[in-house]
């Protein structure tokens, strides 16, 4: 991952400044607030806060974008196992569970690899076996079921 504002690196993590760097990091889909909050060691009203910096700095510089961009496809599976060893309580990134797909093929084993990412096999085999679908974590747009798409009276009249 080309921007990750030493939140891998093994030291903890870096004093929060308004740069660029950290508005990409932020800026990265796929990642919880709780994530953030736990791997900046930050609470969750700085984490908000600087979220809503980060979007302005978006509005206001076009590159950010093409950053958080490449930020996103730098992403590697080791990458993901790196984000779900350093969650905490935090839910598993997207990224991770992508991950899971991958070391699960390398491994062939799910209790290996749900050691690996400090999970149950339980999570693995979720991972492996369904995608989210009420939320796309790409765009961040909420997706609706077939019954919530459907109008409200809309139901199957009985005779």
């Amino acid at each position: 991952m080309l921007y990750h504002y030493g939140t891998l690196d093994k030291a903890s993590p870096r004093p929060l400044r308004r740069q660029a760097e950290l508005a990409i990091y932020l800026l990265t889909p796929g990642f919880s607030q709780a994530y953030h909050r736990h791997a900046l060691a930050v609470s969750d009203t700085t984490v908000a806060k600087y979220l809503a910096w980060s979007r302005d700095l978006v509005a206001g510089d076009a590159s950010v974008s093409d950053r958080v961009s490449a930020n996103v496809a730098s992403i590697t599976a080791e990458d993901g196992l790196a984000f779900a060893q350093l969650r905490g309580s935090a839910h598993l990134p997207w990224w991770s569970r992508l991950a899971i797909a991958e070391f699960r093929h390398r491994l062939n084993n799910t209790v290996e690899v749900a050691r690996l990412f400090n999970c149950s096999r339980r999570t693995v085999q979720l991972a492996l076996k369904t995608l989210p679908s009420s939320y796309d974590f790409l765009t961040g747009e909420r997706r609706l079921s077939a019954t919530q798409k459907a109008p409200a009276g809309m139901w199957s009249k009985r005779s």
